[in-house]
């Protein structure tokens, strides 16, 4: 066909391919506790876990009815536990920051009252 490639890059979907439950957490993720700082600046809300084939975990927590600078609170929890912060931009009416530290990877994606936080735990083996 004109206008298309022979190679197409193909993605590896094992990697990306979660399990098909997915458990409900209603804490913070006890493999996460002292390495990923514990975000105490809003109600918890729901969560989830999820296990990649390749034996990373992922969990998603939603926080809201966030308390007044949360989103600068939380850098700095990030910052004295010595994370490296990839990204701390502005979008909108909300903010957006990801970090890492110790295989683990965390995206916080705050708005004017809630906290969408994912963590990623690698498996490095």
């Amino acid at each position: 066909n004109p206008g298309q490639s022979d190679t197409a890059q193909v993605l590896d979907t094992n990697v990306y391919r979660t399990n098909p439950f997915t458990e409900t957490v209603s804490e913070w993720p006890r493999e996460a506790v002292g390495i990923v700082p514990e975000f105490k600046y809003g109600a918890y809300s729901n969560g989830s876990q999820s296990e990649l084939d390749n034996g990373s975990y992922v969990w998603t927590i939603l926080f809201n009815a966030l308390d007044d600078n949360a989103y600068q609170k939380y850098i700095e929890d990030f910052k004295a536990a010595g994370w490296n912060l990839d990204t701390d931009d502005s979008i909108g009416t909300g903010y957006i920051y990801a970090a890492n530290s110790e295989g683990y990877s965390v995206q916080a994606s705050f708005t004017e009252d809630k906290l969408v936080l994912t963590i990623i735990q690698s498996n490095n083996d």
